[in-house]
């Protein structure tokens, strides 16, 4: 077709032809690919509106001067991050342990879809730790953290920590939109002087427990309205009644600890699941073990609030068991060293016996010397629920699940001339793994209590007597000076 003039259209050949009989002519094919092109037309027009209408809100969100780091979920930071990425700083925050797990004020409460944190300042907590050096030195648990601090003058140590704001800050101001600073810096003053507590946001009690003991009706007294007592107890407090046995009257205002309904939850260890499960040879896992049974333990009979020597002399009555420590008659040392870890390895089983009775107690027995290492543990100390509810499924072998230690020991030897269900305790290597989160204490574990400080200072945490705790009260016995018999006759384990 030339052209079109006067309702007259002429051909390639130059003949007139009307146009109306030419387009009446023209087929279904080329009628569809016509309708097609308009359409595109309009799409593509759409798309150009809508890209800048797009533009200019985004001009408008970044108009505001202060820049902020923005983060759709704090909770989806990962567990290692020592900071976070921001456009006004380049520096990295307290980068040793944030793989802890830090606590939040209501788990049931809705998250925030979209949160911001600022830079405009930085804010400074002063953490008071009350103890001497030379107490707390004693405990193997906390080597690393007092390697941390430096002596700045007599008889006090200076530990300085960056918090990022994920540990630092409560779920409740994140959820109303508090303006919340992106790092915190924390001055951790350790000392044994009641007048240097003066002037510090937080105090820490427990982690001397004789210090504690020695100024016990003195810091009764030291309770203000401006400072947060924190009490460290990942001991139980049936043993810590033993060192001081009036700490049940000590006011506190939050307690961090093992128990998961603690204010700030420090356990031992978690069981973290893989996105995807990954191959493990359990075969050759099994087929490594040349030995039965361990127990490795330091007491005996004092500060153990069950009769757990006796569980085990009886249990060696049907099936060998090998006793580490000086409970026992094998040595390795130093205890809690890579080489006596590993060496329970190569056993089946290991008794992972806490040495009381209490919720949410499963210390590194459990967690390190038997599910890292690759031993069955045997285990007994919390319920059983409480391992179910963070333990690797079918991992652990209960002591409750049992009428007798004899039934116990006739199981065990059941799984040992039996490969099949023996390895049916290492299929959830497959889907997860274990993480150690105490020991040792890291210095960035105190970021995770200053939550409960800015609570404080809303007026959400009141002042109680730590014998109200779940945690002083989370035990199978009333915390007193006297416990049942250590004797095995009578005695039934709790359910």
């Amino acid at each position: 077709m030339r052209g079109r003039r006067n309702g007259v259209c002429r051909s390639m050949r130059g003949v007139a032809i009307p146009c109306s009989t030419m387009d009446h002519g023209q087929s279904p094919v080329s009628r569809i690919r016509t309708v097609y092109l308009f359409l595109i037309v309009l799409v593509m027009a759409a798309i150009t509106i809508i890209l800048q209408i797009s533009n200019v809100a985004e001009l408008k969100l970044l108009k505001p001067k202060v820049q902020f780091s923005k983060h759709d979920d704090v909770r989806d930071f990962p567990a290692d991050v020592g900071g976070i990425e921001n456009t006004n700083s380049s520096k990295s925050a307290g980068g040793d342990a944030l793989g802890k797990i830090a606590s939040e004020v209501d788990e049931t409460r809705p998250r925030s879809s979209s949160f911001a944190c600022h830079n405009d300042t930085t804010p400074e907590i002063k953490i008071a730790v009350f103890g001497g050096i030379k107490i707390i030195k004693q405990w193997q648990e906390l080597s690393l953290l007092v390697n941390s601090f430096k002596l700045t003058e007599p008889n006090t140590y200076i530990l300085n920590v960056t918090c990022p704001y994920q540990r630092t800050t409560p779920r409740l101001l994140i959820e109303e939109g508090v303006r919340v600073a992106c790092e915190t810096k924390v001055t951790v003053t350790l000392t044994a002087s009641m007048n240097i507590l003066q002037g510090k946001d937080i105090v820490v009690l427990g982690m001397s427990p004789y210090s504690l003991k020695i100024k016990t009706k003195v810091m009764r007294t030291k309770i203000s309205g401006g400072q947060l007592f924190v009490f460290y107890g990942v001991e139980t407090p049936l043993r810590m009644h033993e060192w001081i046995p009036d700490v049940g009257r000590q006011p506190v205002h939050s307690v961090w600890s093992y128990t998961s309904t603690s204010d700030t939850v420090i356990p031992y260890g978690r069981y973290v699941e893989f996105d995807t499960e990954i191959e493990v040879d359990v075969n050759e896992l099994v087929s490594s073990k040349n030995k039965l049974v361990a127990w490795m333990g330091s007491n005996c009979v004092k500060q153990v609030f069950w009769p757990r020597m006796a569980f085990v002399n009886e249990l060696q009555k049907y099936v060998q068991v090998d006793t580490y420590g000086k409970c026992g008659n094998l040595t390795c040392l130093p205890r809690m060293s890579k080489r006596c870890q590993s060496l329970m390895g190569e056993y089946k089983f290991y008794l992972s016996l806490e040495n009381a009775e209490c919720r949410d107690y499963m210390t590194e027995k459990f967690w390190d010397t038997a599910l890292i290492q690759g031993a069955v543990p045997v285990v007994y100390g919390a319920k059983k629920s409480d391992y179910e509810r963070v333990a690797p499924p079918n991992s652990f072998i209960h002591v409750s699940d049992f009428d007798s230690v004899e039934s116990l020991a006739k199981y065990l030897l059941l799984l040992d001339r039996n490969d099949v269900l023996y390895s049916r305790f290492f299929h959830w290597r497959r889907k997860g793994k274990i993480e150690m989160v105490f020991p040792p204490l890291l210095p960035s574990s105190f970021c995770d209590i200053i939550q409960q400080y800015y609570l404080l200072q809303r007026g959400m945490v009141n002042t109680v007597d730590l014998a109200k705790t779940s945690w002083f009260q989370g035990c199978r016995y009333q915390v007193t000076k006297s416990y049942p018999s250590q004797a095995l006759s009578g005695w039934k384990p709790w359910r």
